[in-house]
């Protein structure tokens, strides 16, 4: 069928306070990208509509292997292990999923471990180990609002966290496109990474983040042996060898901790009540095409 609407205005409305004004007053149709708590002040709301969703999002923190320090995999196990997560996830996340390993809840197997526990004592303890101390780390990480979670607060949070086990990061937002150019450019050493699937397999999560040479691999100079010839076969095989092999790509890739994952968003659709059809989609998020008006 032919869409409803002959025209469909996008804006840019960083703020999520804004977004909601313009939902109550009935200026905009859909909100896109709303935080929790903003959303939870919304429910009840006359003529609003509040859906929460589980994505196959991704944030995750970023690692660089050739960055001084960060080519011990225990100094970036401590990191690891000295993240809040239950913090990240309840106060950023108002309770999204959080997997073990760069391949989110729902996809084959991620449900191979256990999500990294806090662990502040083991993560001085890792430290002491790979004989670093007063570690300093440099972030630069885009200054958007990523899923509904601002990163900047996001940031200020880790920072707040790896003081604790005696890292200091010093924070360097930019603008997303900025952020973009240095990624490719392999500029970043410690950063902010945010991934949703072109299509729905762990194979396109275990290709960008679980393999050495892999898409975003590469930018972090991340190398797990053996973990090429793992995928290729994984990509041959069906049933429980494929399930036996994404298992154990999940537990190199959490070993690694190249590439650790902070929370696995919700997706949260704020709307007006008159506006049917918004149905998300993993990959696709709203097909404008199916919205239409009650």
């Amino acid at each position: 069928p032919k869409p409803t609407f002959s025209q469909i205005t996008l804006l840019d409305v960083p703020k999520a306070s804004t977004q909601a004004q313009l939902i109550r007053g009935g200026e905009a149709d859909l909100a896109l990208n709303i935080d929790p708590v903003t959303a939870k002040s919304l429910k009840g709301t006359p003529d609003v509509s509040v859906q929460t969703v589980p994505s196959l999002n991704l944030i995750m923190l970023c690692l660089d292997n050739a960055a001084p320090g960060l080519g011990n995999v225990k100094v970036r196990r401590a990191i690891a292990e000295a993240i809040n997560y239950d913090s990240i996830v309840k106060g950023l996340g108002g309770g999204a999923q959080r997997p073990p390993a760069t391949v989110p809840v729902g996809l084959q197997g991620a449900a191979a471990a256990a999500p990294t526990a806090t662990d502040v004592a083991g993560a001085r303890a890792l430290l002491r180990q790979a004989g670093v101390s007063h570690l300093k780390l440099s972030a630069t990480f885009a200054n958007n609002v990523q899923y509904g979670i601002p990163l900047v607060t996001l940031w200020q949070a880790l920072q707040s966290q790896l003081a604790a086990v005696g890292i200091t990061v010093s924070l360097h937002p930019v603008d997303y496109n900025t952020w973009v150019n240095q990624l490719l450019a392999g500029k970043l050493t410690v950063t902010t990474g945010i991934w949703a699937p072109d299509y729905l397999d762990s194979a396109d999560y275990f290709g960008v983040f679980g393999i050495t040479g892999g898409l975003n691999s590469v930018f972090f100079h991340m190398n797990i042996p053996g973990s090429a010839a793992l995928f290729n076969q994984y990509l041959k095989t069906t049933g429980s060898q494929r399930e036996a092999l994404a298992a154990e790509l999940v537990r190199k890739m959490q070993a690694d901790a190249t590439f650790i994952p902070l929370i696995q968003p919700n997706r949260i659709f704020v709307s007006r009540s008159d506006l049917s059809g918004v149905q998300y989609s993993p990959n696709k998020l709203i097909k404008l095409a199916a919205l239409r008006k009650k």
